[in-house]
C-alpha cells in the first residue's frame, strides 16, 4: 500500500502512527467496498455520525 523510496519499506516512526494508518486504509477500502466517497465517509465518522451500523 505504501512506497515512499526504493529499498524503503512502509515503516512507522510508533506503534501509535501504525495503527491509525491500518483504521484510516480500513475505513477507506470498506466505503469504496459500498461504493461510497472515502473521504465523506471520514468526515462523516469526524463528525460523530455512524457510518458504518
Amino acid at each position: 500500500m505504501i512506497k515512499s523510496k526504493t529499498k524503503v519499506s512502509g515503516g512507522f516512526r510508533s506503534h501509535n502512527g501504525g495503527i491509525r494508518f491500518g483504521n484510516i486504509m480500513s475505513i477507506i477500502k470498506i466505503s469504496k467496498l459500498r461504493k461510497l466517497n472515502p473521504f465523506e465517509s471520514i468526515v462523516y465518522i469526524m463528525e460523530g455520525k455512524t457510518l458504518f451500523a
